[in-house]
């Protein structure tokens, strides 16, 4: 009964959670995702969506970060914040380091990159923007540097290492690459695991009895809730944080805009037309919403009409 009881406690801990896999070289992204859901219904007999917020070609290492059941529909919001990458890039002959550096930083801010022939979107120019590059080794026969790039979504390090070859007049290859940040979540500060050891653990959980409450634990350890999600990315003021009046739920459920009314609001609760908003009631995250116009909370008194639509929803994750 016992064993019952923290098997189904665990689905409803999975549901809704996201994983930060320390990616290993020789799996694409989605033999991942493939392996953490057949561990799943193997051990759980949990059949459940699995998705994540980025692919990495085989070779790439690094943050994968893996949403389960309701978190897949947040895993675009990873998106909002920066990548970033330890890129190891190799020179096919010699290059000046003092040269290397001056090249290298005129890539620095917004950029027009051609996505290379194998790429999953299509070939046309794009504007991405580059917010770091700075190097961190430079070998000493001149043939390589290892550098550390912060990179808007869907850039590519790759074609970044190619175009600065031919601006500089040397081929230049990328070796080793390491995605260490996703969004909010990092090599450095957060936890990461391996898709083998979650899938050791959830084996290990399915077959105990004595050692099931630790299991669980150690599982839950690994565990970001939807809630923990938009607290970081709060932190990185991607999002604001809005708290409702219990009689909003009811106009939540139906996805209606809320109102003035609605909001149960506090100082410092300001936004501007278009922010992210997440959603609570209490202590509960419940949707996320889009600021429809701008907001100071010094001037809510002054507001006659309190029936105004301020906030539309944009996605539910409770009800």
């Amino acid at each position: 009964m016992l064993s019952g009881i923290l098997n189904e406690k665990m689905k409803k801990l999975l549901d809704g959670s996201f994983f930060v896999i320390d990616k290993v070289p020789g799996r694409t992204s989605h033999d991942e995702v493939f392996k953490i859901r057949k561990s799943l219904l193997k051990n759980l007999n949990l059949k459940i969506k699995v998705g994540h917020s980025g692919t990495l070609d085989p070779k790439v290492t690094g943050v994968l970060v893996c949403g389960l059941g309701l978190a897949t529909r947040a895993l675009e919001y990873v998106l909002l914040s920066k990548k970033v990458y330890r890129a190891e890039f190799l020179f096919h002959g010699k290059i000046e380091r003092e040269l290397f550096g001056k090249k290298l930083e005129s890539f620095l801010g917004k950029i027009r990159q051609l996505p290379p022939v194998r790429s999953a979107v299509k070939r046309e120019w794009r504007e991405r923007e580059i917010y770091d590059l700075k190097i961190l080794s430079y070998a000493k026969d001149k043939r390589s540097a290892e550098i550390l790039t912060a990179v808007e979504r869907g850039t590519y390090i790759r074609k970044l290492a190619h175009d600065l070859g031919e601006k500089i007049g040397v081929t230049i290859s990328m070796g080793d690459l390491d995605r260490i940040q996703a969004g909010p979540f990092s090599r450095e500060k957060s936890r990461l695991i391996k898709s083998d050891q979650l899938d050791q653990l959830l084996k290990s959980f399915s077959k105990s009895y004595f050692l099931k409450f630790f299991y669980y634990f150690k599982i839950k350890s690994f565990t970001y809730s939807l809630k923990d999600f938009f607290a970081l990315l709060e932190e990185e003021s991607k999002i604001k944080k809005i708290k409702i009046k219990k009689e909003a739920l009811k106009y939540l459920k139906s996805g209606t805009p809320l109102r003035f009314k609605n909001l149960d609001l506090k100082e410092g609760d300001d936004f501007q037309k278009g922010d992210l908003l997440s959603i609570f009631w209490q202590n509960n995250f419940l949707a996320l919403g889009e600021a429809m116009e701008d907001f100071d909370h010094k001037s809510f008194q002054e507001i006659k009409n309190k029936e105004k639509e301020i906030i539309k929803i944009k996605k539910l994750f409770v009800f």
